[in-house]
């Protein structure tokens, strides 16, 4: 797994329970072996430097339980505690600056949808998506939520919520103030014969991309990248239809890397779209699943067994 501090310049590399700590030019700076003995079934799901306490946190999963580890600078376990006794929870953490920090969710969507929330792990909200939506006034009931994202904005995290059968679905935005969480935003009924899937937001929070899922006449699959803003819900900014699929690339990533430009990863590459041109700016090939880093401004991912660094 990799990670990025904007703040020092660094890049965190986890691989086979080592860290190395790279330059802005790729040179080696450290490398530590953990000083903990990890179970073979144990998953990493979760992987940062923490620039503010100066230690590396690493949350892994099993069978069971979800667990913290935090690591020292030269490998030793400062601490560990089980976040979770239920791999089914959506887990989420308040930062230092108050913005919200996907910490654990076990699949890409959520029938459950129980939700702990976290600040410097210590719980201090749980709560049932599902209850939420349930206070709605429409005429249903959400069957799942899918996609959970912080919106840049403190305190406030979104996600897509969905019901197959009717194909409704729809953008939410709630606020975590205190023990509480308040609702902010809510997409007007949308009845599609696709599906929206992989959801993010701008660095103001104020426009959000969801990228909608279709078959054409022959069956074959691709996406629209539909641009909203949280100022009007009931109709997209812009639509861009694309030719490129879904079911044969794997699992996809969508995040800004500015306002003009859209980072999407599939699995064996990565589009550069060009919001403002409404066209595909480049197509990166990167190697088959490898870890890979986005986030505004900068792009992180391996070619060839190497770390390819963009910055925008």
């Amino acid at each position: 797994m990799i990670d990025y501090s904007k703040d020092l310049k660094k890049i965190f590399v986890l691989k086979d329970w080592s860290i190395t700590t790279f330059g802005i030019s790729l040179n080696v700076i450290t490398k530590i072996k953990l000083n903990h003995k990890f179970t073979l079934n144990q998953k990493i799901t979760y992987f940062k430097y923490d620039n503010q306490e100066n230690h590396f946190e690493i949350i892994c999963t099993d069978s069971k339980q979800v667990r913290s580890y935090q690591f020292d600078l030269i490998g030793n376990i400062i601490s560990q505690q089980i976040l979770s006794e239920n791999q089914n929870q959506i887990l989420l953490r308040l930062t230092y600056d108050n913005s919200i920090d996907v910490i654990f969710i076990n699949d890409n969507f959520s029938y459950e949808a129980k939700c702990k929330v976290y600040k410097q792990n210590k719980e201090v909200l749980s709560i049932n998506l599902h209850d939420e939506l349930e206070k709605s006034d429409k005429d249903w009931d959400y069957e799942y939520v899918e996609s959970i994202v912080s919106t840049n904005q403190k305190n406030q995290f979104s996600f897509i919520s969905v019901h197959a059968n009717y194909g409704v679905q729809g953008i939410k935005i709630y606020e975590i103030n205190s023990t509480e969480m308040n609702f902010i935003y809510d997409m007007d009924n949308l009845v599609y014969k696709g599906a929206f899937h992989h959801l993010s937001f701008d660095k103001t929070g104020q426009k959000f991309i969801v990228l909608l899922y279709e078959r054409d006449k022959n069956y074959q699959d691709y996406f629209c990248i539909c641009e909203y803003s949280i100022s009007d819900n009931k109709k997209p900014i812009k639509i861009h239809k694309t030719e490129y699929g879904y079911w044969n690339f794997g699992q996809l990533y969508t995040q800004y890397l500015n306002e003009s430009m859209l980072c999407i990863v599939r699995n064996l590459d990565i589009i550069l779209f060009d919001l403002v041109k409404g066209k595909t700016k480049e197509i990166l090939k990167r190697d088959l699943n490898s870890d890979y880093f986005v986030s505004f401004n900068i792009l992180l991912y391996h070619l060839e067994g190497k770390i390819i660094i963009l910055e925008f």
